[in-house]
């Protein structure tokens, strides 16, 4: 990526007010700016990173995690995940999606595009309370005949 603000900002920092980032630049710039700061994050050899997104995730399905390793792609949902989907109650699929968040909010993504059977319960129960954003879609099969 190239163009104006983006890169790299060698002996950066951040300023955040509530929850907004209010500045980001060299830190003596930020430090004349902001030097009456409440809280200062000592950051010195670490890379500060933006959120990151994950547009396509099943959080729900961690609990399923490794059962669909060895088959083939196009087979994986009808063959090896449908068997076990009607199994599942709502609650695996509540603490199926808050392992899923915190999993990936601890590897950096803050952002997710999830897909799943009414995801009203996990908004609510799970993508809501963590802080994350999340656009949320109920999954809509269609399956022709014979298949």
């Amino acid at each position: 990526m190239t163009g104006e603000g983006v890169g790299t900002i060698e002996d950066g920092a951040i300023a955040i007010q509530g929850q907004d980032i209010v500045a980001v630049g060299k830190t003596g710039e930020l430090e004349k700016a902001y030097g009456g700061s409440e809280h200062v994050i000592d950051a010195k050899g670490k890379a500060v990173l933006p959120g990151f997104v994950d547009g396509h995730i099943y959080t729900g399905l961690c609990l399923f995690r490794g059962e669909a390793q060895d088959v083939p792609e196009i087979e994986w949902m009808l063959k090896t995940m449908a068997p076990f989907s009607r199994y599942v109650k709502p609650e695996h699929s509540i603490k199926g999606a808050a392992l899923g968040v915190l999993e990936a909010v601890k590897s950096g993504t803050t952002t997710f595009g999830e897909i799943g059977g009414d995801m009203g319960p996990a908004a609510e129960k799970v993508f809501k309370p963590s802080g994350v954003r999340a656009n949320l879609a109920n999954t809509i099969n269609e399956i022709g005949p014979g298949e």
